[in-house]
């Protein structure tokens, strides 16, 4: 009779995680390329999980996600040179806890996006941004690049994020689209 039990026991539990929508388990990933030689890229799931990838080809994020689980694959960190881009980084697990196997991770040669400062009054700094984020602080009055790179066919839009005490700094030319080349005739005049 204990085996019995045991039997409807296992087989009552197994309902159950079913009508919760549980039991199931599976990977998300998919596939790198454009990868240089010696580089790496970043990945995350959720803000959380992360992975670096050194080479072209597959990558699965290690921790299993239930059936049900939604998930979110960024770049954390570019690679040096190259600007990568996530296509088919959103999405939930099905109820089937199928394997996610495409999210694709495309690199390229990254563009830059840069300009000059004048203007700025001798001990004072400007902070700007690209496109909301990519701070950089200029503390004389030179030419700058932004430290991340952008892939061919981005936009940029260069703002002023802190001005300098007791000066108004303005952008022009700080909007556009990156083609096949680096930007570099944004200009900051601070008077």
């Amino acid at each position: 009779m204990t085996n019995g039990r045991s039997i409807l026991s296992a087989a009552w539990l197994a309902t159950l995680l079913a009508a919760c929508g549980g039991g199931g388990v599976t990977t998300i990933g998919g596939t790198v390329s454009g990868l240089n030689t010696g580089t790496a890229v970043t990945l995350q799931n959720n803000g959380r999980d992360t992975i670096a990838i050194a080479s072209n080809g597959p990558f699965t994020f290690a921790p299993d996600y239930p059936a049900g689980a939604s998930y979110n694959v960024t770049i954390a960190v570019q690679p040096a040179g190259l600007a990568c881009t996530v296509t088919n980084g959103q999405g939930s697990i099905d109820s089937n806890a199928a394997k996610v196997t495409n999210i694709v991770v495309a690199c390229v040669p990254g563009l830059s996006v840069g300009g000059s400062v004048s203007g700025l009054a001798s001990g004072q700094s400007v902070t700007l941004q690209n496109n909301g984020g990519d701070a950089l602080t200029i503390g004389a009055n030179s030419s700058f690049v932004f430290p991340t790179l952008l892939a061919p066919g981005a936009t940029y839009n260069v703002t002023v994020l802190t001005q300098p005490q007791g000066q108004t700094c303005s952008v022009a030319q700080g909007t556009g689209t990156l083609v096949n080349s680096n930007v570099s005739i944004v200009a900051v005049t601070c008077s």
